[in-house]
């Protein structure tokens, strides 16, 4: 009974644009063109008309078209011309609907859009045939009905009304011209009160269900006492509330942190045939939805498995779908090989995640792996279920950056040179291997992954600084190939 609302939305525009209405007669489907032959839809000599509609007239639902719901952005129904009409001629009462028990409006999807878009545009000379195409003159115009004065939440049809929409003559085509009389059709959406969906949907694999709630939606408010229908199978400790800002929607709270849903299991939930609504109107046939939980496992790294660390000084980030007992993460998660001055674990009490890296860094150019036992356990106890294994390398040690830029020939001779690398510096090593000629009166400091000078250097003069394959990182790594720049200060 589940519905991908997106889908079938999408499957009726399909549907319409493929030209299947059952209600659609021969001329009105001669007035159609293909899409390499669609002249009529313009030519000012055809009159406009409504050629179909869905829902169609007279017709029953529940139809796939809507998402039922107050938070819906779907539409509630779709017209079908023979021309390209204009939807900026679509007024606030030029499309009304009769059936709610409250004042309502009529209006065009995407209507404020396409009303400023046509203000200040000239028709487009190959207007578009879908909803969805970005210009004011459409064929196929999707509706929505809202509450009025409010034009934001859309609406759900009630159980066992009929409705009816009537477009008014006013509505103008691509070249002005209007219909040559109001088109009204009436439909059924909800003939009997049902669940329209739920989360997870029917069918959904390895949901990941540690920190979230199921939900149940229908086409009607349900009251308190409907919960009690509700049921959910294997048992899991906690209560189905009543969602207060629509009432047409329940979602279970698990009792307490200790309870959750378990790993890797599948779940019923079932409505009782003969549960009814806020109104009275009873479920005809038992409701039933099922899903299965993912296991406990891993959901995130960086770097990914097979990926590369650019930058020696980050570290490695791992997610998990659950909270963690922190007291058996340093010993079940490890890398290999152990980086230089040891490996530091940084997470906080509940977390569903580990950083991992070392104060010095990591080396250039090398393979690690991060593997994960099942000693591992969340936080209620379940252990994790494989051993886990994921694989990264680094970049060399290597300067990503120098100031003054090589060939800068007006350098500010009081200003610092600035190096940038991807990773620690050991400061130890920088006065035996930055060299610039000719000699100059300065000196070399290090924070982090940067060096600089100090020092003032002599006007006008063209300087090479060089570094050396001894310039070394705090994880012991030195360059592969001398660095040099050459820039000249101005006076």
């Amino acid at each position: 009974m589940n519905t991908s609302f997106p889908t079938v939305v999408r499957a009726a525009i399909v549907l319409l644009a493929a030209l299947s209405f059952h209600s659609c007669d021969k001329k009105a489907d001669s007035l159609v063109q293909p899409e390499n032959g669609r002249e009529s839809l313009s030519n000012p000599s055809i009159k406009p008309q409504v050629v179909s509609t869905v829902p169609s007239n007279h017709a029953t639902g529940p139809f796939k078209i809507y998402a039922p719901g107050p938070t819906s952005n779907e539409p509630h129904f779709i017209v079908q011309f023979n021309k390209y009409m204009n939807v900026a001629s679509i007024k606030e009462l030029t499309v009304t609907c009769d059936g709610f028990a409250y004042p309502v409006r009529v209006r065009a999807k995407d209507y404020y859009y396409y009303y400023w878009w046509a203000r200040g545009s000239a028709p487009p000379s190959n207007p578009g045939s879908r909803p969805g195409t970005a210009g004011p003159f459409r064929e196929l115009i999707e509706f929505q009905i809202v509450r009025y004065p409010s034009y934001y939440p859309t609406l759900a049809y009630e159980v066992g009304k009929t409705y009816t929409i009537t477009v008014d003559s006013t509505i103008e085509d691509i070249n002005g011209n209007r219909l040559s009389n109001p088109h009204s059709f009436s439909f059924t959406p909800e003939p009997s009160f049902r669940v329209t969906g739920s989360y997870p949907e029917d069918g959904s694999k390895e949901i990941n269900m540690y920190n979230s709630n199921a939900s149940l939606y229908f086409n009607a408010p349900v009251p308190k006492a409907f919960l009690s229908s509700i049921h959910v199978t294997p048992a899991v400790a906690g209560s189905w509330n009543l969602n207060t800002y629509d009432s047409l929607s329940a979602s279970f709270y698990t009792a307490n942190q200790a309870t959750k849903w378990d790993f890797d299991k599948t779940y019923s939930i079932t409505v009782d045939a003969g549960a009814r609504d806020a109104r009275g109107n009873a479920l005809s046939n038992e409701f039933r939805s099922s899903f299965s939980t993912a296991p406990f496992r891993v959901t995130y790294t960086d770097p990914f498995d097979g990926g590369t660390m650019s930058y020696l000084t980050n570290g490695v980030y791992i997610s998990f779908n659950a909270e963690l007992d922190t007291s058996t993460i340093r010993s079940a998660i490890t890398i290999t090989p152990a980086p230089v001055g040891g490996t530091v674990y940084s997470y906080y009490v509940n977390s569903s995640s580990v950083y991992l890296y070392s104060g010095k860094g990591f080396n250039g150019n090398k393979a690690y792996a991060i593997t994960i036992a099942p000693t591992l356990k969340e936080k209620n106890g379940t252990a994790f279920p494989n051993q886990y294994v994921s694989h990264f390398v680094t970049r060399p040690f290597s300067i990503q950056y120098a100031s003054p830029a090589n060939g800068d020939t007006s350098f500010n001779r009081y200003s610092n040179i600035y190096i940038e690398t991807n990773a620690f510096i050991d400061f130890n090593s920088l006065s035996t291997s930055i060299s610039i000629s000719p000699p100059a009166s300065i000196q070399w400091s290090t924070g982090g992954t940067s060096c600089s000078s100090y020092g003032v250097l002599a006007p006008s003069t063209t300087y090479t600084v060089t570094v050396l394959p001894s310039f070394r990182s705090t994880a012991g790594d030195t360059l592969a190939a001398p660095y040099s720049f050459t820039f000249k200060t101005g006076p």
